[in-house]
């Protein structure tokens, strides 16, 4: 069998599938219509309160920022430590930043946008969107540590699991395209700070356009980013409780809980893990209320975290779809990147002695009204910390290496 004939046949394969998977779908949809009605509702609950608060106004900024020059003037800054580093432009620390401070998707967005550019190329974009599929600090420390699990101090542990899960995922990718001939070469600047406002100036005039357009064609794109982002939420928000409803999901735990269970692993967590394959939230919820050791709980959690979900894949899946950005080295990244996790959060757990006694912490209020305004707030604080932190690190190594 010819690599064209296995090919036809696995898109044949593919297509019965997934007309077959959608054929369930629609029939769920209309046997069941209050379910329906019910996981769309939580949909766009997550999607009005959460997503929608903490997206919008950095995907406007983003927009904003690029019109502006602003992106080249931080890629040139950052320059020196993106790229030995990581093997990407500085201009990806921009991407770095804004996902580390908003979360899921705005990585994918801006990398996206970056691409579209052409200010970097096909494997530096993929290195980049391997990277910066990360949840914020807010989601972590507070929705997940305080909100689910009743205790501040796990947030330190998951954020620190996470966040250098992310970085060894970086390091590993930095190998990733080894023959690609990199068409963006450091040359030996003598004044980077003015380098890089000539390059935001140049970069504004190139742009050219008046103040009124670029806010207005800001806001429309990203409006129109965040429907999509919205739309997909609803539908996986609705699949996920028709399969609930079906039996499927649980049918799956049933099998599941006998694989873990070799592991050692208890048998409560298996709806956590299903759950969380295909939604972060809903999986992370799961796990923490779990009937299992806390220990597990946490590692669980973690891993939950680091996968982010089927949901937030297809999401990705989608919005890299109108460039060259592959989907293959994505998914790998985040395999790797939930190993990762679960290995640190094992290591930096301590079992026997972990947390004997927590207690909560009203961090939150349960106004939704309040709850956006703490995201907003926070996710802008962390950019600006993050931005001037990888700023202190690229002057320290520009340091080193001239030593």
């Amino acid at each position: 069998m010819n690599l064209t004939n296995l090919r036809y046949r696995l898109n044949y394969f593919y297509t019965i599938i997934l007309t077959f998977f959608v054929g369930v779908v629609a029939l769920g949809m209309i046997s069941f219509p209050a379910e329906t009605i019910t996981g769309a509702t939580n949909g766009l609950k997550i999607f009005a309160f959460i997503l929608l608060p903490a997206l919008l106004p950095f995907l406007i900024l983003s927009e904003i920022s690029m019109g502006l020059g602003i992106v080249h003037f931080i890629g040139t800054l950052l320059e020196p430590l993106m790229r030995p580093l990581f093997r990407i432009p500085g201009m990806g620390a921009f991407a770095v930043a804004m996902s580390l401070s908003s979360g899921y998707l705005t990585g994918a967005i801006i990398t996206a946008k970056l691409r579209k550019e052409k200010m970097c190329t096909q494997i530096e974009a993929e290195r980049l969107l391997a990277i910066t599929n990360v949840a914020n600090p807010l989601f972590i420390m507070g929705s997940v540590a305080v909100g689910m699990f009743n205790s501040p101090q796990l947030g330190i542990t998951l954020a620190l699991a996470h966040y250098l899960a992310s970085l060894l995922v970086g390091l590993v990718f930095r190998f990733y395209g080894q023959e690609e001939i990199e068409e963006y070469k450091n040359s030996k600047k003598k004044n980077i700070l003015t380098d890089a406002l000539q390059e935001m100036y140049q970069t504004r005039l190139a742009d050219g356009r008046p103040l009124g357009q670029l806010l207005g064609e800001a806001v429309q794109h990203s409006v129109n980013n965040m429907l999509l982002v919205g739309g997909f939420l609803v539908l996986f928000s609705v699949i996920i409780k028709l399969l609930a409803t079906l039996g499927i999901i649980k049918l799956i735990c049933l099998v599941l809980e006998r694989i873990i269970g070799i592991l050692g692993v208890s048998a409560g967590l298996a709806p956590a893990l299903v759950n969380g394959f295909l939604e972060v939230t809903l999986g992370t919820t799961l796990a923490s209320q779990a009937a299992a050791p806390l220990y597990q709980k946490v590692i669980i959690a973690s891993t939950i975290i680091a996968w982010s979900g089927l949901s937030v894949h297809a999401q990705v899946a989608s919005i890299i779809s109108r460039t060259d950005i592959r989907l293959l080295p994505y998914l790998i990244a985040r395999v790797l990147h939930t190993f990762f996790a679960c290995l640190l959060s094992f290591v930096l757990l301590n079992p026997p002695q972990l947390f004997s006694s927590y207690t909560a912490f009203p961090v939150f209020s349960t106004s939704g009204t309040n709850l956006m305004w703490d995201s907003l707030l926070f996710s802008l604080v962390s950019l600006g910390l993050i931005l001037i932190s990888l700023l202190i690190l690229t002057i320290i190594f520009s340091f080193l290496k001239k030593t």
